[in-house]
């Protein structure tokens, strides 16, 4: 190869590495399927059992910017085929109580699996409002039967009350729809242990919402360890392009 060749292929060879780097480095984000904690909860408005390792989803408004405005809890009890969940509004933020049945959880355009219209009798659809004070509540607390497997189009939704023509923002997933897998031990036993064990590491109290983080990514370590492991990638392949580009310099006549 002429020297004048291999100088050309120097940038080709450092556009290829950025871009296999940068693909590792952003593939860990890629959106995948969210399995709920195991365990159950009982649905009459305390967040005290519910712990931020339960923390799924975060709640964003249909209104420009889109900004979070709270955070959506899951739980399941592989042992009554039930679906938990906490929706609560962010800091500073109440939903709306005044239209229960706009606080729900379903799947894509089927039936809702739980409102607040529901009661909370202690049976599954249950729905129990969260500090709940004349018209608005912290959040809700609710209980939906649901068997084991994958869904691919589970929704949470809620109403932020505010002074616009219509009184209220909606409050939806993003995107509206996510992927949820439930799977259970062939006893149906609930992992009883990893409960205990989740609990005593996170606390009773579930964190509030932060706005800082619309998409939850500091909940856990791993995105963190998958852009420390991608930036690695990325030294590594933009070293190489630079010994690359050593040895393909033209050697003195």
């Amino acid at each position: 190869m002429s020297a004048i060749a291999q100088r050309k292929a120097w940038p080709v060879a450092v556009g290829a590495a950025t871009v296999v780097a940068a693909g590792l480095l952003l593939a860990p984000f890629t959106a995948a399927a969210v399995e709920p904690i195991p365990g159950g909860a009982t649905v009459d408005g305390s967040t005290a059992e519910w712990t931020p390792a339960d923390e799924a989803f975060a709640l964003v408004g249909n209104d420009p910017p889109h900004l979070e405005r709270g955070r959506v809890s899951l739980r399941y009890d592989c042992a009554d085929e039930v679906l938990y969940a906490l929706i609560m509004a962010g800091p500073g933020l109440r939903l709306q109580a005044t239209d229960p049945d706009e606080a729900y959880i379903r799947l894509g355009s089927e039936p809702k699996l739980v409102s607040g219209t529901d009661g909370a009798d202690g049976e599954a659809p249950d729905a129990a409002w969260v500090d709940l004070q004349g018209a608005t509540a912290a959040g809700i607390e609710m209980g939906a039967p649901l068997p084991p497997g994958s869904y691919d189009d589970l929704r949470a939704h809620a109403k932020l009350p505010n002074d616009s023509e219509d009184g209220y923002e909606t409050l939806d997933l993003a995107p509206r729809y996510q992927q949820v897998t439930i799977t259970c031990p062939e006893d149906g036993a609930t992992d009883a242990a990893l409960v205990a064990d989740v609990d005593a590491a996170s606390g009773d109290v579930a964190d509030p919402a932060d706005v800082a983080d619309p998409a939850g990514l500091a909940r856990t370590g791993a995105p963190l360890l998958s852009a420390l492991t991608g930036a690695g990638l990325l030294l590594v392949a933009g070293g190489a392009a630079i010994r690359l580009r050593r040895w393909s310099r033209p050697t003195a006549p």
